[in-house]
C-alpha cells in the first residue's frame, strides 16, 4: 500500500520503458512529511531530493498485467560501513537462508561514526 497522500512519479530507469524507479513527492497542504533533507550532509541530499522536492528512493518497480506495483531491485546496491564495502545482496541472501525466514530486504541509514549502518526488513514465515 503506498503512503497516504504520497504523489508518485516513476522514471524510467532503463531503455524499455518496463524497468522504473519509485520517487515520491507529498503536496504541502498535506500533513504527511517526505524526507525532507539529510542532516549535515548537502551532498546526500541532492543526489536523493532533486531542485522539485521528489524524493529519488532508488527503488526499482514494475507493473504486473494486473496493474499491481512490485519492487523487484534497487540501484545502489553498497553500503559503506567503516570503510568496507558492503553488498547489500549478500546480507540479504544471509538472512533468506533462515528457515524462519520468508524474505528480507536491506537498506543503509547514515550513521557519522560507521558511514552507513545495514538496517534489514525481515517477511517471516508463516508457522505450520
Amino acid at each position: 500500500m503506498l503512503i497516504q497522500a504520497c504523489i508518485v512519479l516513476l522514471v524510467v530507469a532503463e531503455g524499455d520503458g518496463k524497468i522504473l524507479e519509485f520517487w515520491c513527492s507529498s503536496d504541502a497542504r498535506d500533513k504527511i512529511q517526505i524526507h525532507q533533507e539529510y542532516l549535515n550532509n548537502a551532498e546526500a541530499t541532492s543526489s536523493t531530493i532533486d531542485k522539485d522536492g521528489w524524493l529519488q528512493t532508488g527503488n526499482i518497480v514494475y507493473f504486473d498485467q494486473d496493474g499491481y506495483l512490485y519492487i523487484v531491485d534497487r540501484i545502489k546496491k553498497m553500503i559503506k560501513y567503516k570503510g568496507f564495502q558492503i553488498a547489500l545482496g549478500d546480507l540479504e541472501d544471509v538472512l533468506a537462508s533462515h528457515p524462519a525466514i520468508l524474505d528480507a530486504a536491506i537498506t543503509g541509514i547514515r550513521d557519522e561514526e560507521a558511514g552507513d549502518i545495514p538496517v534489514a526488513f525481515v517477511m517471516m514465515k508463516a508457522r505450520s
